[in-house]
């Protein structure tokens, strides 16, 4: 008898191994797995556009068929697809209907932009990196690509400006991360108005190099712009060049009289030659391991603006840059820094579109406030 209670015992903790407690009488009854449906969402609730954009807007999570319409067609159409295109500016509502459900996206239509060029030398290329740069905001900025696409408009992102080079502004392989979307954030947060950007940078450029070559591509490159924006029936409303170059000059010691002349000869043959209306300028900040190197450079700069039409001040934070997360090597800022330099001349280039009076600005480099002379 115990012979045969031990091969049980055996048999029985063989099936328990084998086979977990219960499991073969579990059932749907005492052990429910539910796994919630995913509910049909349109891909976008809102989308800002340009006049001629075209966006494709999806119902997802459905498999029976959608039909879209469009309830303000003069200013955007919808294709049975719902291939979205931008025709004129207003607003439109974008319904989508499955099922006699209805879904909604607001597109809003811009007609006019500003068209504004940023050149200089490599802290205007940008050396940063593109992974750090703010994300865009949606409808804030568009890059003019005037080398590769003829002028051909794309949604703005980092880095910058990559392969347009041409002529004398040749920057291949330099560009990593800019503060041009750090700028155009924070310029389009208070003006409202779109920005379509140009590149036109160099490293390692002087301020010769600027005033007698250099200016003939920037303004070749924004009537490129004007042209191409011109064809697809968009204003522009303001034309700017924000410029940031100097820290060569630096190194070579050039004079505060000799770089202030030369400045001012380089925008007054951009503006002679194109429609840019004034220079907002992004003064530089200090070389960490000679601070007082730069110091000509930036009186001359100040002084310029202080005393020239031309020129509006919208930035003296590169000095209060000194902080190792906002250096690179010395004299190329991070990604860090450029961020906070664009959303500062970002927002002071605003406020002169805005109230057409010159900014006054807390000036790191002197401790003390610059005021224009408006």
């Amino acid at each position: 008898m115990k012979k045969y209670r031990r091969i049980i015992l055996i048999l029985f903790a063989f099936f328990v191994l084998c086979f977990p407690p219960f499991s073969v009488f579990a059932t749907t009854d005492n052990v429910a797995y539910v796994q919630a449906a995913k509910q049909p969402v349109l891909n976008y609730s809102s989308k800002a556009l340009l006049k001629g954009d075209t966006f494709k807007l999806k119902l997802k999570y459905v498999k029976t068929s959608v039909s879209f319409s469009s309830q303000n067609k003069k200013v955007a159409t919808v294709s049975p697809s719902g291939l979205v295109k931008a025709k004129s500016a207003g607003t439109a509502i974008i319904t989508a209907t499955c099922k006699g459900k209805i879904y909604r996206c607001k597109v809003t239509v811009s007609d006019t932009v500003d068209l504004i060029v940023f050149a200089g030398q490599s802290n205007m290329t940008g050396r940063g990196s593109a992974k750090a740069a703010p994300k865009l905001i949606d409808g804030a900025g568009y890059e003019s690509k005037t080398v590769t696409d003829n002028g051909k408009l794309y949604t703005l992102k980092e880095p910058f400006g990559l392969n347009q080079d041409r002529g004398s502004l040749d920057d291949s392989g330099l560009r990593t991360g800019s503060l041009v979307t750090s700028f155009v954030n924070a310029y389009y947060t208070k003006t409202k108005t779109p920005v379509v950007a140009v590149s036109a940078t160099i490293a390692g450029s002087g301020c010769v190099s600027w005033s007698e070559i250099h200016y003939k591509e920037v303004a070749a490159r924004v009537k490129q712009a004007e042209k191409a924006l011109k064809k697809r029936g968009i204003k522009i409303d303001n034309c700017y060049m924000v410029y940031m170059q100097g820290e060569n000059d630096g190194f070579a010691k050039t004079s505060q009289k000799f770089y202030k002349k030369k400045l001012i000869t380089m925008f007054n043959r951009v503006k002679k030659s194109c429609n840019v209306e004034k220079c907002l300028l992004i003064r530089i900040g200090k070389y960490t391991k000679d601070p007082d190197l730069y110091d000509d450079i930036v009186k001359a700069q100040t002084d310029v603006c202080k005393t020239n039409k031309n020129f509006v001040l919208v930035s003296t934070k590169a000095a209060a840059l000194k902080k190792s997360y906002y250096q690179a090597d010395g004299i190329h800022l991070t990604q860090r820094g450029l961020n906070i330099l664009g959303k500062e001349a970002g927002l002071n280039a605003a406020s002169y579109k805005l109230t057409g009076t010159e900014p006054s600005l807390k000036d790191a480099k002197y401790g003390n406030t610059y005021k224009p002379q408006n």
